[in-house]
């Protein structure tokens, strides 16, 4: 989920990685840099089997997957 500094959802990206999930995530970030600016992404967070270790790359963070598509509904689809 791509989100602005009030947490609002501009954007989401899914990509399933296949067993590489180092070219997922690079059609992913050639995906958002066609919306967003690189100046305006202020963090990156993954999730799945390959998202720990590009996580560490990235100095991003790395979340469960079941925990964070939870987490996303409770905060963002019970909104609607």
């Amino acid at each position: 989920m791509l989100l602005d500094q009030q947490r609002h959802v501009r954007g989401h990206i899914y990509r399933r990685s296949n067993g590489q999930s180092h070219i997922a995530l690079l059609h992913a970030l050639r995906e958002a840099e066609q919306t967003f600016a690189w100046e305006q992404i202020a963090g990156v967070g993954l999730t799945g089997s390959g998202g720990e270790r590009i996580a560490q790359v990235l100095g991003g963070q790395h979340v469960n997957e079941l925990i964070a598509q939870t987490r996303a509904v409770s905060e963002y689809c019970l909104r609607l």
